[in-house]
């Protein structure tokens, strides 16, 4: 599989999604990333569970994993996922220091 940035994983989920879906198949796509999100999260959110190919998998383990490392709710290493999505995945966006990191002194709960 061919190194994604977020935005080409958002699309290609997307559109995943978009054809696993009999009744949602020709919605129309919006080009704003925000209207991306909102619609990926509907399919997925309307969708039987049922099996889905590898490769839509590793693709959103690795757009769930970047998402959530990105919006601060985790703040542990980035090799949070036994597959390494998390740490590829940083690796997409350009970080290269994958180690954990150190933990702060001082602060008191």
């Amino acid at each position: 599989m061919r190194k994604m940035n977020t935005a080409e994983m958002l699309d290609y989920l997307v559109e995943a999604f978009k054809r696993d879906s009999v009744q949602y198949a020709d919605i129309d796509t919006p080009r704003d990333t925000e209207g991306k999100r909102r619609l990926l999260r509907s399919l997925m959110n309307l969708r039987m569970p049922a099996p889905l190919d590898e490769k839509t998998l590793a693709v959103q383990d690795t757009n769930t994993s970047v998402s959530v490392f990105f919006s601060g709710a985790y703040r542990g290493p980035l090799r949070m996922h036994k597959r390494g999505y998390l740490r590829n995945a940083a690796r997409y966006q350009g970080l290269n220091d994958t180690r954990p990191a150190a933990p702060m002194r001082g602060r008191t709960k």
